[in-house]
């Protein structure tokens, strides 16, 4: 079996709070702890009301039950609908409202998980939370405000980038146990456990919301007004059911291939909401798709705030993307101006820019100006 190491300013009598979700990461990261002696709970947050069927917390419930039987430990069922709907989901409406495309799950580890959870659990008197998270901390034991972030070890599953935004206080007492895991070693682990959830699909869906069909989902909450679909030169070529339902770089679900002799399938460039219009251009390589540089909103650091003059830096605009070198200056008000060294395909306002200094996360911060290549400027 695997045996974790505790942070180093760990001691023997620290209780342990463990974020289950009822899916096989967290539940590794459950057992692994009990397995070894540490005196854990399991909690459990179902923070999204909501009736319809194709809900799967629920069903995630009750694999969370399962798991603590099985493990023979205490779940405790947490809810903060009230703090979720505030700070997660009426933000990424407004987003949507605005045309700009939201990432609810970096807004909730900031501010549900790792902040009203995290203040919960150590209101009852858990000195630390562990969650299955495929990322790793590295730990200032006297120096809370300097504990960072760093990247998993398998680069294909790191999730630093959906913790861009945690505080560092909060990671200060916080433990990843397989973060230093590939996942096929976790679900070998899982099966070699006896867990049932060994092969459990990941999930992918909103964050608590589970997965659903999104578009009729998003209609119960904003209005979607039906407009024309242009190419670039402003002919129409089909329509669509709201512009609050696409994305830039999108490609699925437009419903206008064929539409003219070339056989380049189109892609969302961008949303002119003034004239409620989705403009498309044809083809992966145009240079309407990518960005050069961006603006973003106040940056959030985790860790002391590093110069940017003085160091080499990558970021990434979206989950599972490479991180791509790039030049980085802050004005007054912390905002940053970054500038890539290639261009970057479908970035998007309102998703985070993690930033990143080799395998350290940084910090993140919304984007919010996108700037077209060279390129695009005379196409």
């Amino acid at each position: 079996m695997k045996t974790i190491q505790p942070p180093p300013h760990f001691k023997s009598s620290d209780r342990i709070a463990v974020a289950l979700s009822g899916g096989v990461d967290s539940a590794v990261c459950l057992h692994l702890l009990v397995s070894q002696g540490y005196q854990v709970d399991a909690f459990f947050m179902k923070n999204w009301k909501d009736d319809q069927s194709d809900c799967t917390a629920d069903q995630d419930l009750q694999d969370a039950k399962k798991i603590c039987q099985q493990i023979k430990v205490k779940l405790i069922e947490v809810n903060f609908q009230q703090e979720y709907w505030q700070d997660v989901f009426q933000v990424a409406l407004d987003t949507y409202y605005h045309g700009w495309t939201p990432n609810p799950d970096v807004l909730c580890n900031q501010k549900v998980k790792f902040q009203c959870f995290f203040n919960h659990i150590r209101s009852l008197g858990y000195q630390w939370l562990a969650t299955g998270h495929y990322a790793n901390i590295s730990y200032q034991p006297d120096l809370p405000a300097h504990t960072t972030l760093q990247c998993a070890h398998d680069h294909t599953k790191d999730q630093s980038y959906f913790l861009c935004c945690v505080p560092s206080h909060a990671l200060h007492h916080s433990w990843f146990p397989i973060g230093d895991l590939k996942k096929s070693e976790v679900r070998e682990l899982a099966k070699s456990f006896g867990l049932h959830v060994h092969q459990k699909k990941d999930s992918t869906g909103l964050c608590f919301v589970g997965e659903r069909p999104f578009k009729p989902f998003l209609n119960n909450y904003l209005i979607a007004k039906p407009g024309k679909i242009v190419d670039l030169k402003g002919q129409m070529v089909g329509t669509h059911d709201g512009l609050i339902h696409y994305t830039i770089g999108q490609r699925k679900g437009l419903s206008i291939g064929g539409k003219t002799n070339d056989s380049k399938p189109w892609y969302v460039v961008y949303k002119n909401q003034k004239m409620n219009e989705l403009v498309v251009c044809q083809g992966i390589d145009h240079p309407k798709l990518y960005c050069q540089s961006l603006r973003t909103q106040a940056m959030h650091w985790i860790g002391p705030p590093i110069s940017p003059r003085c160091k080499t830096l990558t970021a990434k605009v979206r989950y599972r993307q490479s991180s791509t070198p790039c030049k980085v200056s802050i004005d007054s008000e912390n905002n940053l101006a970054i500038i890539f060294d290639q261009p970057v395909f479908a970035v998007t306002c309102g998703q985070y820019l993690a930033l990143y200094d080799q395998d350290r996360c940084i910090g993140g911060a919304v984007i919010c100006q996108v700037n077209p290549t060279k390129e695009s400027l005379t196409t």
